[in-house]
């Protein structure tokens, strides 16, 4: 689908097409927007929706079982070593018969945690990290500890990014994994109790 404004210029925006959603070439919002930034602007709204939409799209597809090592890249590589294959089981492979290629589009983190907890566990997710985030950042300000700071950022990130994919906890998992619960059992236990 292309979009012709005036003779000299022309648009295609058929990449930014999402399934059966196309876009609305007349939008008020291209008239507003200068014609050198419509691209721009399909850009970031492909960015900040197709995870969304992606989710949606999972939401038709049964539940299988990826025990627990299907909510992140790393770990799903992890489990190679150990021979076990979860990829064909996660959401973002099987979305592949709904014409999502798992490899170039967008998968918010909320897809990539159903996979491991069923979209009923993924609030339960959220409220952990959640949690993570609100005390890591109640330890930094009352006791101004490093671990506690890192923790914060890291948290903070994987919070922002949750639309749009999981690869940000994917490229810190190892780091999580060790000072994760060292910064709990250290700082997090002993904070509560005193």
């Amino acid at each position: 689908m292309g979009n012709r404004r005036d003779n000299s210029t022309f648009n295609d925006y058929s990449q930014f097409q999402l399934g059966l959603a196309t876009v609305n070439e007349y939008s008020p919002v291209f008239a507003v927007i200068p014609q050198p930034l419509h691209d721009t602007y399909m850009y970031m709204v492909s960015y900040l929706t197709q995870g969304y939409y992606h989710t949606c799209l999972a939401f038709d597809l049964d539940y299988r079982s990826t025990f627990f090592m299907g909510n992140n890249p790393a770990i799903i590589e992890f489990a190679k070593i150990f021979n076990v294959d979860v990829w064909p089981n996660t959401y973002m492979f099987r979305l592949r018969e709904k014409g999502v290629d798992p490899l170039v589009n967008w998968h918010s983190a909320y897809t990539w945690f159903a996979s491991d907890f069923t979209f009923v566990g993924v609030p339960f997710i959220m409220l952990f990290l959640g949690y993570c985030f609100g005390a890591s950042w109640s330890y930094t300000i009352i006791h101004n500890d490093f671990l506690s700071k890192i923790i914060f950022i890291a948290v903070g990130n994987i919070l922002l990014l949750t639309f749009a994919n999981n690869t940000y906890l994917s490229s810190i998992f190892y780091m999580i994994m060790w000072v994760g619960p060292l910064w709990y059992f250290t700082r997090i236990k002993t904070f509560k109790a005193s």
